[in-house]
This record gives structure tokens, C-alpha cells and sequence, in this order.
């Protein structure tokens, strides 16, 4: 029990709210009904659709599943372990829960359970005027072979109004170079090229104003030289995409060759 007791103590901590956390808390007090929702795996991905497992822990203090409570009941998240593809769609990831809760008493921990989830695409803001700003928030090395590289770009929107970023009219890419320093020159040697996909790295086919998406690249070592080992990461964006911010759109990772006797 104490165990148990302590896994509920660390989802709260590590779980952020869908709500802000001081109107998160009166409800709370008023209500005694929070879940924390954990453990997640993605099962499928279809028509704009997602099916995840997870398992659920009631971290309040009253039973919760009944379908007249489910609308009072917070739900808390671990976003730390939140698979990528749901990033930004949080609420509606609570809202599925509710929808399906099981049945728990106050310290008790369901078992699998599988949530439906299907977010709306936003709708574009009607000033267009407004920016946009796309930008590499994060690039990191994952991991790194005689043969390839394994890298980690997260792109996050920045900027005032939502963004389509895989739609009829283009999507969003990243284009990858080996560079000497940290700048894209003529002597860059393109190392590949990616576009954002729905059912990989969005949903919706939009990026909402602080949205995150996360994109997997495997890069190839092949024209990698000692004279060029950096790796420069740029995004292309839409022509129907009014960037503002032009210079955030392009990230360097640097790599050391020495492991590899170059």
C-alpha cells in the first residue's frame, strides 16, 4: 500500500494540469474528484484519430466513474512521458477520459484502459496581418553509429495564430546539411530531407500558437567529412505560411568525429 500510496504522490508532482492550477484546486476542494492518467502507449493511428492505453489512478480523495461526476472530476497528466503526437492536445485527452473512466476508489490504480482520441483542427485567425513564427525550438543527438545518426528536432509555433503545416496547399519540411561551421554555405553537403506528415508527427495538420511537434530523423553518415561533421537542421516553410521570424528557422548540431579515428 505505502508503494502504491507513493506512485500517486509522484503523478502528482509530475503531472500538469489541463487547467490552471489555482482554478484546478478550488474545483478540487469542492469536489474531491481527481484521476491522473499515466502509462501511455500509442496503439493506432487513423483518419486524423489516435487510440492510446494508458491506466488511470484516482488521486482524490472520493470514488470516481460514475457518469453524473465525470464532468467535476480533474484529470492530471504525465506530460513528462506524454507521447509526442499528443502534444497539444491535452484537454481533449481529458475529455476521452472522462468519457471512459473506470470505476476506482480513492488510492487505486486501473488496469489498461484505451482512449479515443480525435482533436478538431483550429480555425485560422481571420487577420492575417498577425505573425507566425515557426521555429527549431530543440535538436539533440539521440544517438550516433559508424553508419548514421539518430536525431530529435522539436519545432514549436511561436507565434500569434495557428498554423497549417500539412495541408492541400504544401507542408511543413526540414531540410538537413553537413556544414564545417554553423552557417548554410556553398560548400554544404546535403545529408537528406523530411516533411511533416498527419498520422506521424501532427493530427490535425495544424500547429497551434505554442504548440510542439516532434520530428525523427535517421541521417546518414555517408557524405560526412571531417572537413564538414556539423550538422545543420532548416525548415522550409509553406509559401501559405507567413513566417516573421525567418532567422529562427534553421539549428546546428555539433558533433565530434574523433570516436571514429577522422
Amino acid at each position: 500500500m505505502m508503494a502504491r500510496y507513493c506512485q500517486f504522490m509522484l503523478l502528482i508532482f509530475l503531472a500538469f494540469a489541463t487547467q490552471p492550477l489555482g482554478s484546478q484546486e478550488a474545483i478540487y476542494r469542492e469536489t474531491g474528484l481527481r484521476i491522473a492518467l499515466f502509462n501511455f502507449q500509442v496503439i493506432s493511428i487513423k483518419n486524423n484519430s489516435l487510440v492510446v492505453k494508458c491506466q488511470v489512478a484516482n488521486t482524490g480523495r472520493l470514488p470516481v466513474g460514475a457518469a453524473k461526476t465525470a464532468v467535476q472530476t480533474i484529470v492530471e497528466i504525465d506530460t513528462f512521458n506524454l507521447p509526442p503526437i499528443l502534444w497539444g492536445h491535452e484537454i481533449t485527452l481529458s475529455e476521452a477520459a472522462k468519457n471512459n473512466m473506470p470505476r476506482l476508489k480513492p488510492g487505486e490504480v486501473s488496469a489498461p484502459v484505451w482512449l479515443s482520441v480525435k482533436p478538431t483542427a483550429p480555425v485560422a485567425a481571420s487577420n492575417q496581418q498577425t505573425c507566425i513564427d515557426i521555429r527549431v525550438d530543440t535538436a539533440y543527438l539521440r544517438r550516433l553509429d559508424a553508419d548514421k545518426m539518430m536525431v530529435s528536432v522539436i519545432i514549436r509555433n511561436n507565434g500569434q495564430q495557428p498554423a497549417e503545416i500539412d495541408g492541400a496547399d504544401g507542408s511543413l519540411g526540414l531540410n538537413f546539411y553537413f556544414v564545417s561551421g554553423k552557417k548554410l554555405t556553398r560548400g554544404a553537403i546535403p545529408a537528406g530531407n523530411l516533411r511533416v506528415s498527419n498520422g506521424r508527427e501532427t493530427l490535425t495538420g495544424w500547429l497551434k500558437p505554442q504548440q510542439k511537434i516532434q520530428v525523427d530523423l535517421e541521417v546518414s553518415l555517408e557524405n560526412r567529412t571531417k572537413f564538414s561533421p556539423n550538422l545543420l537542421l532548416e525548415l522550409a516553410i509553406p509559401s501559405t505560411i507567413q513566417d516573421c521570424f525567418p532567422a529562427n528557422n534553421t539549428c546546428v548540431l555539433y558533433t565530434d568525429l574523433n570516436e571514429k579515428g577522422m
